[in-house]
């Protein structure tokens, strides 16, 4: 019978599991139950501590002596006893509560990691039990409870705070007490690959269907993968895909080795990708534009110069501020140029509200003063209430643009009813400016 089979166990070099083994079977084979039997596991126990592979605890050992004449080993066979004096029972004692407390550990871990209030409970009942009365074994408990929550996933901040409470660790300081520095940089670890694989398989589960969502994850994942033309298409697919990176580098950097490495030369060199701003944007001033023109003679041509001169506004002056983004003395130069431009658009549109001033006065002289007034008051309110980055070159321009995006920024806040009500009085209002500049 081998010594691994006395054990228990399987051959391994590793005393802890050897020691954890003996500890087990010496439940079953006490000295003073089963003499003959803890002699055998006695003897196993010291012979594996030494490295021996096989041992044949029979009484009699058959081994070779003189070879024969013929060149053929003779056998003798003689008896072998053993007698090798066991340790002090005080020792057998000491390895078996070491084990218990390991089994403690990994029962309480386990259990903290499945339910945190049943595990807390038990992590308490074992604090305040007997055998960790015992300074030795209360340190052993919490050393190895400190190295077994870095070892094991699923660990997350606010678990690790109530352990540390209540086991007494000080780990917000520089210098923690109760575990080293190691220990506490291998649970923040661990607490950074918890969360990074958590991340992972939501993002993996969030990107199952359609297939473009399946798409934009193995371009996250799949190394070499290349962006295709179908894909800049979609509206705010590129956007998606920067968003995602940019949380992960953030937030999860333990995820960036399965990241695909080319994704981030992929997204710079994407110029012209669709985003759902620029396809909102679009159909939302299209169809305003053939709202607020639909009383005209001509209507086609009236509809597409309306869009084409509010979306020449927005999309050119972010292409000025991508393109001279560098080159803040050029870009003040183009914002001042594109503010007049505007002015002159604007003085078209706003010329319905002087008509509509003259016709509503009885005297068609104050009308001017009105719409004067008028504009200066509007000038003023959006000063006031402009960004301090604004400048009085860009104003008007900045003012502007803020104006025509407006119908975005709502489309983007939380609430289906409120989007709907923000849109349908957005038509309103942005149709009647088209129909007067129109008119």
């Amino acid at each position: 019978m081998g010594i691994w089979s006395v054990l228990g166990i399987e051959p391994t070099q590793d005393l802890g599991i050897i020691k954890r083994a003996y500890a087990r079977q010496l439940k079953n084979s006490r000295p003073d139950q089963d003499p003959e039997g803890y002699q055998r596991l006695r003897e196993a126990f010291e012979s594996a501590k030494r490295g021996e592979q096989f041992w044949n605890f029979s009484d009699d050992v058959t081994f070779s002596a003189h070879p024969s004449p013929q060149g053929e080993l003779t056998s003798l066979s003689m008896p072998l006893h053993f007698d090798m004096p066991g340790l002090p029972a005080a020792f057998d004692e000491s390895l078996l509560q070491q084990t218990q407390v390991s089994d403690k550990v990994s029962e309480t871990v386990s259990l903290l990691l499945k339910d945190e209030d049943a595990g807390m409970q038990l992590l308490s009942r074992n604090l305040s039990g007997d055998l960790l009365q015992n300074l030795k074994f209360r340190e052993m408990f919490s050393q190895q409870m400190a190295w077994e929550l870095a070892e094991r996933e699923g660990l997350y901040p606010a678990l690790l705070v109530k352990v540390a409470a209540r086991m007494e660790w000080e780990i917000d300081r520089y210098q923690p007490e109760g575990i080293s520095p190691y220990q506490l940089q291998a649970l923040h670890q661990q607490i950074e690959n918890t969360s990074g694989n958590r991340y992972w398989a939501s993002l993996r589960a969030q990107y199952q269907s359609p297939r473009f969502r399946r798409e934009a994850f193995e371009l996250l994942s799949v190394e070499g993968k290349t962006i295709s033309w179908w894909m800049k298409c979609i509206p705010g697919f590129t956007d998606d895909i920067r968003m995602q990176q940019r949380e992960i580098k953030l937030r999860h950097p333990a995820l960036l080795p399965q990241i695909n490495s080319r994704l981030e030369d992929e997204l710079t060199r994407c110029r012209f990708a669709l985003s759902g701003e620029t396809a909102f944007l679009v159909i939302f001033w299209c169809v305003l534009s053939a709202i607020g023109a639909r009383h005209s003679a001509h209507w086609l041509r009236d509809s597409v110069l309306s869009a084409a001169t509010v979306l020449g506004c927005i999309f050119g002056y972010k292409g000025i501020h991508l393109s001279l983004r560098h080159r803040p003395r050029l870009l003040a130069v183009a914002e001042a140029a594109a503010s007049l431009l505007m002015i002159a658009l604007a003085a078209k549109v706003f010329s319905g509200f002087y008509g509509l001033f003259i016709y509503l006065q009885d005297d068609p002289g104050r009308g001017p003063a009105l719409f004067f007034m008028l504009l200066v008051t509007v000038l003023f309110c959006t000063w006031a209430i402009s960004p301090r980055s604004w400048r009085w070159y860009n104003l008007v321009s900045n003012s502007v643009i803020a104006l025509l995006t407006l119908p975005w920024q709502q489309a983007r806040k939380p609430g289906w009813f409120r989007r709907i009500i923000a849109c349908v009085v957005m038509l309103f209002f942005y149709s009647r400016l088209i129909t007067w500049a129109v008119a």
